[in-house]
């Protein structure tokens, strides 16, 4: 269920639940249309549109979810749902945000599509601490006042222990290279780049230049979003970490620029509540694949005591698409003051908890089963407090 295609005569493109960013992208570049998507071309659209999916365009167009007009489902109950905001309005509501797997299989999207013309983009590098701190602090100062067309992405990686922090900045513009040269001149001014690639080409081209073409590999990530430059001290927290690296992977910090088009939709409009905030911040590591199963714990208790100690700089809301086995609150902090709305859904199209998995939007209280469900965290959840204890079983009681 791969295939995908554009109707040019409704502005939409119609995708099958199979499909990748990169299938719908190549059905699109013909057309010169497009939709919100992430820079890497083996995610399943299914999954980045159900849990929100953002993207160097997401700033002008809204996120991925936000051009959905309809889908199509298969409930618990066998029954075919044709969601859209006159058909099964709540169920559509929940699929735009609500998370994959929660309320039904879905088979089949249709987006809105937007024109796209040319595109500047860039990629540039920093190397070492105080040249990454003081690219980092323009950037604070650069994105509240950044146009809509302007989008980007920071990332400040040490790949051993003690060793120089690489920052690689990239991102896109609606717009002349000499427009975006001057959004980024603070930035360029305030610490000398190691390298610059600035340039313009076809959306489809930028596109390519700023695809993530890595392969699998093992990972784990862990995010909060920020609805304020981040002060000084919050930077410095930052780069504190990264210096206690222990090594045997990789660890990066991460800042997606959020706000233009999607702060513009209301937070209950659709199921994705994350509409206020300036930047989406994650921390990751990584690790070589053939590391035993029970050889990552110094990686990860690194990570959970990093995103332990930046807690304090940002809201108590995550993505819901970096899903976090460690997240204690993961469902105020994926789903906020919407959960309510979305469990009531589920007791309507999914009364029995057909669909129904560790971090899986549950039934209302009073609908849940008399039996206990036990749904465990993986073994290699650590407390983000810096405590070693194992995480609770996540036990559903009527």
């Amino acid at each position: 269920m791969r295939s995908a295609y554009v109707d040019t005569n409704r502005g939409q493109v119609v995708v099958q639940a199979g499909a990748t960013n990169g299938i719908v992208s190549d059905v699109m570049a013909p057309f010169n249309v497009a939709i919100s998507q992430g820079r890497c071309p083996t995610v399943g659209i299914a999954g980045l549109t159900l849990g929100g999916g953002f993207g160097y365009s997401a700033r002008s167009f809204g996120l991925t979810c936000d051009h959905l007009i309809e889908t199509t489902m298969v409930c618990a109950d066998g029954s075919i749902k044709v969601c859209n905001k006159d058909s099964e309005p709540d169920l559509f509501w929940a699929c735009r945000g609500g998370g994959g797997g929660n309320f039904g299989i879905n088979t089949s999207f249709t987006y809105a599509v937007r024109e796209v013309s040319n595109v500047s983009v860039f990629q540039i590098h920093w190397q070492g601490v105080n040249a990454c701190k003081a690219m980092l602090a323009a950037f604070q100062a650069i994105m509240p006042s950044a146009p809509d067309e302007f989008s980007v992405r920071i990332g400040i990686t040490v790949n051993a222990a003690g060793a120089e922090p690489l920052a690689t900045v990239n991102g896109q513009l609606f717009g002349s290279v000499s427009e975006l040269t001057e959004i980024l001149a603070p930035a360029l001014s305030a610490a000398a780049p190691a390298d610059q690639d600035i340039k313009e080409m076809t959306y489809w081209q930028g596109k390519d230049f700023l695809a993530d073409l890595e392969g699998p590999s093992c990972y784990a990530e862990r995010s909060r979003y920020v609805t304020d430059p981040l002060p000084s001290e919050a930077i410095e927290v930052i780069f504190d970490r990264l210096a206690q690296w222990p090594g045997g992977g990789s660890a990066t910090a991460k800042l997606f620029s959020w706000g233009g088009a999607i702060s513009r939709i209301p937070r209950d409009a659709t199921a994705f509540v994350h509409r206020d905030a300036l930047f989406l911040a994650s921390f990751s590591v990584g690790w070589p694949t053939q590391t035993p199963s029970d050889g990552a714990q110094t990686e990860l208790e690194w990570l959970n005591l990093t995103f332990d100690a930046f807690l304090l700089y940002t809201v108590a809301e995550s993505y819901q698409n970096f899903i976090d086995p460690a997240l204690i609150d993961w469902q105020t902090a994926y789903y906020g003051e919407n959960l309510e709305r979305l469990m009531s859904i589920k007791a309507v199209y999914d009364p029995t908890d057909f669909f129904q998995f560790s971090q899986g939007i549950p039934l209302p209280v009073g609908q849940r089963e008399s039996s206990i469900v036990a749904l465990e965290h993986p073994t290699w959840w650590k407390n983000p407090r810096g405590s070693t204890a194992v995480a609770p079983t996540i036990s559903y009681l009527s």
